[in-house]
């Protein structure tokens, strides 16, 4: 049907329109004659139904001018009635052929670097939020209505936005909220949090152009995988990698801590943030860039650092097991103890010389040999039974031969921790550990780990629980998690884990950052999520805050912290606040004086090199902080027994209690 070139606006000013210039589903865009800033938009016959036309009647009437947002500003009109709309005239290309696509972003865009993805960002977002402050949600957020040039981006297709009752009918699955996945975009309105989740998924888009925010290795259809809140770009100790493997690895590790959180939180936790948060987020990245503190590469080549073993979640509640294991070596009575933890095999002993008078360290024979246990769980926590034998179980072994060789021991208790209690195939470990090393293991739940650390400071000072006046806070920073607990008079009241020990907090630094990452850096935001998630723990756990007679700590960071070499001298040693603090920074200095980028820090030796401690220093120390200001404790006492001995301190209690008139044991 042909249709008259003449028209009038809303005004009833005459329109003439001139050639065609594009052509889409509904209708046809056409050149104004003597306007160069504006085009017209023509429907198709059957595409203009009256719920249409009231719309484009109300996004008129609204008289919006925001550049670059190319909604209705007239009605167009001919003999027959209502026949399309005038709006701004866009330009350039739409974001699905040009940012979206490396080569073609390349070619469209050959001088543009990060700082203009994110300048992109920021433009977008502001058109969003205006729209959003005058009541209009644009609902279709895609890569294909968005058009680029160098300088501007344009907003099309806005005849399809959501305002008053009239939904946009239309969606894209990758920018549709996970709640209205599956829905009839006609038959409901949405909503602005669920246009913060497109919002979200555009900006991931564009800074790690093209690719989709669930789109992972392996993975379903985008549907479910949304549904389902598949993000498998790791974040803090979330530290699964599914996601695209290479560049994408690359980028991701580049971006600031803040937007790293914040797509976490939208993706993972359903937490989305409207346009005034992104726009402070990203302006600061822009700066950041400007000043040189993030890479302002679009496509890094930089390799990343690969982690072999990467243990999520050591925790676990349950004990399982027996711990005696009868050698009948002599009729001495006498005991020892195998500590397996997550980060060594342990043996202690007691000279035979000695019995149950007054604790001095030089009593004892220990040995200890680093075995990295953890680092044999995977991403599910199943130990990995070739790495379990050929770097701990050898280790088991030779605990036992000391325990029988040169202790002369009697009966050997065994007990087991974190890396034990969070393996899935624990069966598994403990007949090996049974049939090649002829021992009984006990995995210890939390609870009786506590109370054995405690009976551990207590043996020492020769006390017992029922010897103590008021509460007594135990924190104990192992390699899988940190315990706190709270004892009184009868025992222990109060106990609960965090899966932030050093081993954990190490895998966090390592699995967020690349190689070429700087390490002030990468200690910043590394802090800053241990401590965001050490706060949110103790407040959703709502632990007592009770008067605290006495803390007492124990762990690498705390017995470290205290400048002196040995159990021995950090024993019993007061450890305040400021003094944590200046130790909290002499250690950032050591280790930034020394290593500029994360990939000089040569992790392998990290042990015999010193760097273990240093960063087990430098990352459990804020978390100290945090518990003791919770507690609003200021100091802190060093236990430098640990475990094993509170173990042994529970044997010989308990069984020379039962057995008064028999032989003691040793």
């Amino acid at each position: 049907m042909h249709i008259p070139n003449i028209f009038f606006d809303n005004k009833n000013n005459q329109i003439i329109l001139n050639e065609k210039i594009g052509s889409g589903g509904e209708g046809d865009i056409y050149s104004i004659e003597g306007v160069t800033s504006k085009v017209a938009k023509l429907y198709k016959a059957n595409k203009l139904t009256s719920n249409k036309i009231t719309k484009i009647s109300l996004l008129v009437e609204k008289q919006l001018g925001f550049p670059g947002i190319c909604i209705p500003t007239s009605v167009l009109n001919n003999s027959t009635g209502t026949v399309g709309y005038i709006m701004t005239k866009a330009d350039g290309k739409d974001l699905g052929k040009t940012v979206f696509i490396k080569p073609q972003l390349e070619k469209y865009f050959p001088m543009w670097t990060r700082k203009d993805l994110v300048s992109l960002c920021i433009s977008i977002i502001k058109k969003i939020k205006f729209l959003h402050e005058h009541k209009i949600i644009i609902g279709d957020i895609n890569q294909f209505n968005i058009l680029v040039t160098e300088n501007e981006n344009y907003f099309v297709d806005t005849d399809s936005y959501q305002v008053n009752n009239f939904p946009c009918p239309v969606g894209t699955i990758y920018f549709t909220a996970p709640e209205i996945q599956g829905k009839d975009y006609k038959s409901f309105l949405r909503t602005y949090d669920q246009e913060y989740f497109a919002l979200a998924t555009l900006v991931f888009m564009i800074l790690l152009p093209g690719k989709a925010p669930y789109a992972y290795q392996g993975g379903g259809n985008p549907a479910e995988n949304i549904k389902n809140k598949n993000f498998s770009y790791p974040f803090g100790d979330d530290i699964s990698w599914r996601a695209p493997k290479g560049v994408w690895e690359f980028i991701w590790h580049g971006l600031p801590y803040e937007i790293k959180e914040t797509f976490y939180n939208v993706f993972r936790l359903d937490k989305r943030p409207p346009p005034d948060e992104w726009l402070a987020k990203l302006e600061k990245y822009y700066l950041g860039i400007e000043n040189g503190d993030y890479d302002d590469t679009i496509f890094p080549q930089s390799q990343s650092r690969n982690l072999e073993y990467v243990t999520t979640n050591i925790g676990g509640a349950d004990s399982y097991g027996t711990d005696e294991t009868r050698l009948g070596y002599s009729s001495w009575n006498k005991i020892g103890i195998i500590e397996l933890s997550t980060k060594a095999v342990k043996y202690l002993s007691r000279s035979m010389r000695k019995r149950n008078d007054e604790f001095q360290f030089d009593d004892f024979y220990r040995k200890g040999e680093l075995t990295l246990t953890g680092k044999g769980l995977d991403n599910q926590n199943k130990m990995d039974m070739d790495y379990f034998k050929n770097n701990v179980g050898f280790q088991i072994g030779k605990m036992v031969n000391s325990a029988r060789d040169r202790g002369r021991v009697d009966y050997l208790y065994t007990i087991a921790t974190a890396a034990y209690r969070a393996a899935t195939n624990k069966d598994d470990i403990l007949s090996l550990i049974k049939n090649d090393y002829g021992i009984n293991v006990k995995i210890l739940s939390k609870e009786e780990e506590a109370n054995a650390t405690l009976d551990a400071f207590l043996f020492s000072i020769g006390k017992k629980k029922n010897d103590l006046n008021g509460n007594y806070l135990l924190i104990d920073m192992g390699a899988g998690s940190v315990e706190i607990s709270i004892f009184d008079k009868d025992g222990i009241n109060n106990t609960t884990s965090m899966s932030l020990g050093t081993t954990v907090i190490q895998n966090i630094l390592l699995s967020n950052t690349n190689q070429d990452t700087e390490l002030n850096q990468a200690i910043r935001d590394t802090e800053k999520f241990i401590k965001d998630k050490t706060k949110k723990f103790l407040q959703s756990k709502s632990l007592p805050q009770i008067p605290i007679e006495k803390c007492v700590g124990v762990g690498t960071a705390i017995t470290n912290a205290t400048g002196l070499k040995g159990n021995k001298k950090q024993h019993g040693f007061v450890l305040e606040i400021d003094r944590i603090k200046r130790k909290i920074q002499s250690t950032n200095e050591r280790l930034t004086t020394n290593f500029v980028v994360v990939g000089d820090i040569d992790f392998e030796n990290a042990r015999r090199n010193r760097i273990d401690t240093l960063l087990s220093m430098r990352f459990g120390l804020p978390i100290l902080i945090e518990i003791l200001a919770y507690f609003k404790i200021d100091e802190i006492v060093v236990s430098g027994t640990g475990l094993w001995y509170g173990i042994y301190a529970q044997k010989i209690w308990m069984y020379n209690e039962n057995n008064k008139n028999q032989k003691e044991l040793i």
